[in-house]
């Protein structure tokens, strides 16, 4: 029964690695660099906060600091009820710049959609550019007037590629791997008008298109998701800006990182929940009828095989160690092993574990090879893409494969458990 399993589950991943990889090369002249916009446009920036005051000053100075005409411009923080000295450090930038406007509500919202929302409500002219970026992060001064354009272009929102700047743990190096690749998969994504989120780090929307759907969800834990489903369904265009980089502030310790994820994984799994109408509808073209899909079946089939590599990464080394201790126990004697003059019964031991390991490593290696092989590839074509700077950091691509994608794994099983029982969600 293993043997049928893997041998399906590897042929499946085959003709889905094949599938990426073949509109990477059908579309990769579609990743140039963007046009700048002459920057005549109205433009409203939301900075949603809650206890943010240890990033918010560094991420108002990034937009202060813009390359855009100020009379164009106008910055809106939304404090959610925050504990700390977000309030504070926001006030003093209203105080020096007029066009920074300050929000405080009396209650918090509980979820980021809420606090966007009260933004939005003090917004009067509906021609504005809606930009949201979240308080852990910050752009660069000319990244607003190169993603403008898009909306020249007949798109109604635009999404950025975004990297994270807090490198300094192994854990903030494994999510680079992972942002990396989000990078040229999203914007396959938009090339294809198949772009299914616009994340809180510098995505812009034109205010008719969010009036249309009725704005953020305020009950959702991803409503950049939740909103670019909607947005979809009703057939607005989400762009994807790649010529310019945000930065945003990821966790460094395991313990935020697994509540991070299970909001992220809880709120992809509620989103699509609310929106299953958008799988295999005729009227959604290739978004619905084959991007979705596909995105969701290639989200199932990565836990599967990083679980199972590292289920065999863990047999195999539990396998070497048991052989190990019984060489220990023979005193190392090859003699022993190999011809059994001394202890036959352990000679049939050793002789039925190489047998039995060189087995399972070829049924595996079928799955576990090529998958190496195909991330390998990518990766190449990633760096190649994004042109971003590791260094040695490079070297920790082996720890991305077979402890980081796993740990993923089983954050989406357990995120999809808690979901199946009903547990309730928490920020």
């Amino acid at each position: 029964m293993l043997k049928e399993l893997l041998i399906l589950v590897g042929v499946v991943s085959l003709f889905v690695n094949l599938y990426w990889l073949m509109l990477y090369f059908t579309f990769k002249n579609h990743l140039k660099k963007d046009k700048r916009c002459k920057g005549d446009k109205l433009v409203s920036i939301l900075v949603p906060a809650f206890n943010e005051e240890k990033s918010i000053k560094k991420c108002l100075t990034s937009l202060v600091s813009l390359d855009y005409s100020k009379k164009l411009l106008e910055i809106i923080v939304i404090d959610d009820a925050s504990t700390d000295n977000t309030f504070s450090i926001a006030s003093a930038f209203v105080k020096k710049y007029s066009f920074v406007k300050l929000i405080r509500s009396k209650k918090n919202t509980g979820k980021k959609g809420g606090a966007l929302n009260l933004g939005l409500k003090k917004i009067k002219d509906e021609s504005r550019i809606i930009v949201v970026l979240d308080a852990d992060s910050f752009i660069h001064k000319n990244t607003l007037k190169k993603m403008l354009h898009f909306f020249d272009e007949g798109y109604d929102a635009v999404s950025m590629r975004y990297m994270p700047w807090n490198r300094k743990s192994i854990l903030a190096k494994m999510q680079v791997f992972e942002y990396m690749y989000s990078i040229l998969w999203r914007k396959l994504l938009s090339v294809m008008d198949s772009m299914y989120v616009t994340p809180g780090v510098f995505s812009a929307y034109s205010f008719k298109a969010l009036k249309d759907v009725g704005f953020f969800s305020e009950d959702c834990f991803t409503e950049d998701m939740e909103l670019a489903l909607k947005l979809q369904k009703k057939k607005y265009r989400i762009a994807y800006s790649f010529s310019t980089t945000a930065y945003t502030t990821v966790p460094v310790k395991l313990r935020p990182y697994v509540k991070q994820r299970e909001r992220w994984y809880r709120g992809y799994i509620d989103s699509l929940r609310r929106h299953k109408d958008i799988f295999f509808n005729r009227g959604l073209g290739s978004f619905g009828n084959v991007l979705m899909p596909l995105n969701l079946f290639s989200t199932v089939l990565v836990i599967f095989i990083s679980s199972l590599f590292f289920i065999t990464f863990l047999n195999t080394v539990f396998n070497f160690l048991n052989w190990a201790y019984k060489f220990y126990l023979i005193n190392f004697d090859l003699q022993t092993y190999f011809v059994g003059v001394f202890d036959t019964s352990l000679s049939v031991i050793f002789q039925d574990f190489v047998k039995n390991f060189f087995l399972n490593l070829d049924l595996l290696s079928f799955i576990t090879v090529f998958s190496i092989f195909f991330a390998g590839v990518m990766l190449f074509i990633v760096k190649r893409t994004t042109k971003e700077a590791q260094g040695k950091d490079l070297l920790l691509f082996p720890i991305f494969l077979v402890f980081y994608l796993p740990l993923n794994s089983v954050l989406w099983l357990y995120s999809l458990t808690l979901e199946c029982l009903g547990i309730r969600r928490k920020w």
